[in-house]
C-alpha cells in the first residue's frame, strides 16, 4: 500500500479534530480513537531517506494548477533542546547564533531562486512572507560582512526564527526544486562549519584522523530540515492552513539515521556526550585533557582553547555537535571572510557576572568567584507571543488570512526583536541571548528579571498594530546550578505561564541553594506584579523591614489545607463553614498586621504606606478570584467529561494563600540578590 494513503488518512483526522474543535464540541472517546490511529498511521509510514520528504505530502502532485503559484514553509531543527544543551553563557549563545546563521543562508538561497523565477505576479518571482528581511542585520551581514552598515552587535545577535515562509511563482514541481536547493544550501553551510571546526583541531593537535569517521556521520545526520511546497489552493487563506497541516504531517513522519553506530561497543571511546547524552564521543575525558588542552594551559591558561575546554570540566566528552557549537565562533567566524571575534567585540558574561550587573565582561574574562556581600543568583527569562497561530489562522479579530496582511505582521514583530529587545534588555543590566519574531531568550540579574520581563511585554504590545500580548517565564538561580537545567526551567515556566495561568502571565521558578523549588505566577493585569513591585520599592527604599515578607508568608501558610490526596478522597475533613467567602477579609488583616509591626516609617508615612499597598493587594485579590473561578469552571468541565476525579477539585484557601506566598517568597528572594550600587551598562559600539 502507498504511503501517501497514511499521511492521507493522518491530514484528514486532523481536519476531523480541527473541525471538532472549531464547532466547540468534545468528544473524548472518539479524540482518543482518533489519536489512537494517527499514531498507528505515522508508524506505518517507512521512510528511505530524507529526499522522500515531499513525497509524503501530496503538495507535489504531477499535475500543475492553472495558477502557476505555490506556497513554501520550511522549518530547521533540532532548536530547543540544541540551545538549551549548554555548558557556558557562550555556549547559549552560539546554539542560537548557529542555527539564526543557517536560515540567514537558506534565505539567502531562497531570495537568489525567487529573483531568478521573474514571476509576473510579483516582478520577482515571489516573496519572502516570514521572516521580515528588509534591512535585517544578520542577514545583510552574511552577505555584505563588515560593510554592511549595521552595528555589529545587532549583526551577532541570533535574531532569525527556525521557520521561513515564502509565496512563489512557480508550480510545485519548480518549487520543490527550490525548496531542495534552500535544503542544500542549509546543509552545505553547516557541513562548511563542521569542517572549519575540524580542519582548526587537527591542525592544533588536539584530534586525529581516528575520529573523522565518526565527526562526519554525526554531523550529517545532526540536523533536521522539513519542508513543504503547496498549490495554490484558490486563496492565499486556503493554501496556507493546506501547507502547514502537510508540513506538520511531514514533521511527524520525517525520516532519520538512528545513532546508534552498530553493534555492542564498550570502552572509553564509547561514551557519550556529557550534554546530550546521545552522541557517542569523537573525544574527551581527562587522560585527552591533560595531555592536550593541559599542555597548551600551561604556556598561556588564556589562550582559546584552554579556555573552550576549562579544566573544572576536564572529564567531560564531546560529540560533533557538542564540538561545533562550543568553537564555531572562533574557527568559522574568525576567519576570513568574516573576522570576526565575538568574544571581543560582543562580550558574554558568564552567569556569576550576570547575577553581578556586568554586562561588558566576556565569561572568558571572569576571575575570582563573588564576594560573600555580592548577588549570586541569576535568571533566564524566556518570552513567546500568546496564540499566534490564533492570530494567522484569522481565528482573532484585525488581522486578515492574507498575504500582505501577514508581511506586515511579520514587519513588526522583525521590528520589535530587531529594535526593542535590545535595549530593554541592556537597560535591565541583562544580556541578550535571542531575539527572532516573537521569541526572546536573555539573562538577566535575579532582582531586574520581572522588571524586565514587564518591559519587554510593554514594548512587545506597543510595537505590535494589534491587541496581542505575551508570556513569560523565569527561571532564578544560583550561579553553580548547571546552564541548561536553568534555561529549561525558563522554558517550562513560559509553557505554565501559558497553559496552566491562562496565557497573558508571568511564571517564576526558583532554586533555593538548599534544593528547595518555588513556583510562582501571575496575569499581567490581575495587580499581581504592582503588588510585587510596590513591596519591593518599600523594601529598597527602607520602608518595610526586610522580615516582612518572611513573615506575611509565615502567617499566611496557616490558612493551607494540609489534607492528603487520601482524606480528600474520603472526605475525612470538613471546610470550616463560609470560610472561603471571609478569605479575603482575613487575607487583607493579616497582610495589614504583618505590614504595621514591620514598617520602618511612622505617621502619616506609614498610613500612606498602607494605604498604597492595601489598594494593589486588593487588586491583586479580586485577580486571584477571577482565576479560581476559571479554575472550578474547568474542573467541573473536566469532571463531566471523566478527566478529573472529585478529590481534584481545587481548594480556595490553598490557591489565594498559595499564591501570595509565592510572591512574598519571590520578592524576598530578588531582594537578598539586589546590590547596593551598580554601574549603569554602556552601549555596545558600531562594526
Amino acid at each position: 500500500m502507498d504511503v501517501r494513503f497514511f499521511v492521507l488518512l493522518i491530514n484528514r483526522l486532523q481536519d476531523a479534530r480541527d473541525e471538532k474543535q472549531s464547532s466547540s464540541e468534545s468528544d473524548g472517546k472518539s479524540d482518543g480513537h482518533r489519536r489512537r490511529t494517527v499514531c498507528t498511521c505515522r508508524q506505518l509510514v517507512f521512510v528511505g531517506s530524507r529526499d522522500s520528504l515531499p513525497a509524503l505530502a501530496p503538495a507535489a502532485a504531477s499535475t500543475e494548477p492553472a495558477m502557476n503559484q505555490s506556497l513554501l514553509k520550511l522549518q530547521i531543527g533540532p532548536v530547543q533542546d540544541f540551545i538549551a544543551q549548554a555548558r557556558s553563557t557562550r555556549d547559549l549563545w552560539s546554539g542560537s547564533y548557529l542555527l539564526s546563521w543557517l536560515m540567514a543562508s537558506g534565505l539567502g538561497k531562497l531570495t537568489e531562486e525567487l529573483q531568478g523565477l521573474n514571476g509576473p505576479e510579483r516582478g520577482e518571482g515571489g516573496a519572502v512572507i516570514f521572516p521580515a528581511l528588509e534591512n535585517h542585520p544578520l542577514r545583510d551581514f552574511q552577505s555584505r560582512g563588515l560593510k554592511c552598515g549595521h552595528e555589529l552587535s545587532a549583526c551577532l545577535t541570533p535574531s532569525l526564527p527556525n521557520v521561513l515562509v515564502a509565496s512563489m511563482d512557480a508550480g510545485p514541481s519548480k518549487g520543490a526544486e527550490i525548496a531542495r536547493s534552500v535544503t542544500g544550501a542549509i546543509d552545505e553551510e553547516w557541513r562548511n562549519i563542521a569542517q572549519a571546526c575540524w580542519n582548526k583541531l587537527l591542525e592544533d593537535g588536539l584530534v586525529d584522523d581516528a575520529g573523522k569517521v565518526r565527526f562526519d556521520q554525526q554531523i550529517r545526520r545532526f540536523l533536521s530540515v522539513s519542508w513543504q511546497v503547496t498549490p495554490w489552493a484558490g486563496s492565499y487563506a486556503s493554501t496556507r492552513l493546506l501547507n502547514a497541516r502537510r508540513l506538520d504531517g511531514v514533521r511527524q513522519t520525517r525520516p532519520f539515521l538512528a545513532w546508534a553506530e552498530g553493534g555492542w561497543k564498550t570502552g572509553l571511546s564509547e561514551n557519550k556526550d556529557v550534554l546530550t547524552g546521545r552522541e557517542e564521543a569523537v573525544f574527551g575525558g581527562s587522560e585527552w585533557w591533560i595531555s592536550h588542552i593541559g599542555r597548551l594551559r600551561e604556556r598561556n591558561p588564556k589562550a582559546f582553547w584552554p579556555n573552550a575546554f576549562r579544566e573544572r570540566h576536564a572529564g567531560d566528552f564531546y560529540g560533533a555537535a557538542t564540538l561545533v557549537k562550543r568553537i564555531w565562533h572562533r574557527c568559522y567566524l574568525g576567519e576570513e571572510p568574516w573576522n570576526v571575534q565575538p568574544s571581543m567585540v560582543f562580550p558574554i558574561p558568564s552567569t556569576s557576572q550576570v547575577a553581578r550587573h556586568i554586562t561588558d565582561k566576556d565569561e572568558d574574562d571572569e576571575g575570582t568567584e563573588p564576594n560573600e556581600d555580592e548577588p549570586r543568583y541569576f535568571a533566564v527569562l524566556a518570552m513567546d507571543g500568546d496564540s499566534m497561530g490564533a492570530w494567522l489562522r484569522g481565528d482573532r479579530p484585525g488581522l486578515p488570512v492574507e498575504e500582505a496582511s501577514h508581511r506586515s505582521f511579520s514587519q513588526d514583530l522583525s521590528k520589535f526583536s530587531l529594535t526593542a529587545v535590545a535595549p530593554t534588555v541592556l537597560k535591565h543590566h541583562g544580556t541578550l541571548i535571542y531575539a527572532g519574531g516573537d521569541d526572546t531568550l536573555a539573562l538577566l540579574p535575579a532582582d531586574r528579571a520581572l522588571a524586565c520581563a514587564q518591559g519587554l511585554r510593554d514594548e512587545f504590545r506597543r510595537v505590535m498594530h494589534l491587541d496581542v500580548d505575551a508570556s513569560v517565564g523565569v527561571a532564578i538561580a544560583h550561579f553553580k546550578l548547571p546552564l541548561q537545567d536553568v534555561v529549561r526551567a525558563a522554558q517550562q515556566a513560559e509553557k505554565r505561564a501559558k497553559h496552566q495561568l491562562g496565557r497573558s502571565a508571568v511564571a517564576v521558578t526558583l532554586f533555593k541553594r538548599s534544593g528547595e523549588t518555588i513556583e510562582w505566577g501571575a496575569k499581567w493585569d490581575d495587580g499581581g506584579l504592582e503588588l510585587c513591585r510596590t513591596i519591593s520599592d518599600a523594601l529598597e527604599a527602607d520602608q518595610l523591614s526586610g522580615k516582612f515578607t518572611y513573615r506575611l508568608a509565615e502567617l499566611l501558610q496557616a490558612y493551607l489545607n494540609q489534607a492528603s490526596q487520601l482524606m480528600r478522597e474520603e472526605e475525612s475533613f470538613t471546610p470550616v463553614k463560609d470560610f472561603d467567602e471571609q478569605l479575603g477579609e482575613i487575607v487583607h488583616r493579616e497582610f495589614t498586621v504583618a505590614a504595621s509591626r514591620q514598617s520602618l516609617v511612622a505617621g502619616d508615612a506609614r498610613d500612606r504606606l498602607l494605604a498604597v499597598l492595601g489598594e494593589h493587594l486588593e487588586k491583586h485579590l479580586r485577580g486571584l478570584q477571577t482565576r479560581f473561578k476559571e479554575m472550578q469552571a474547568q474542573f467541573e468541565k473536566g469532571l463531566a467529561e471523566g478527566r478529573l476525579r472529585a478529590w481534584e477539585r481545587p481548594v480556595k484557601p490553598d490557591f489565594i494563600c498559595g499564591s501570595l506566598i509565592g510572591l512574598c517568597q519571590t520578592v524576598a528572594f530578588a531582594n537578598c540578590n539586589r546590590p547596593k550600587n551598580w554601574p549603569e551598562p554602556e552601549p555596545r559600539g558600531k562594526a
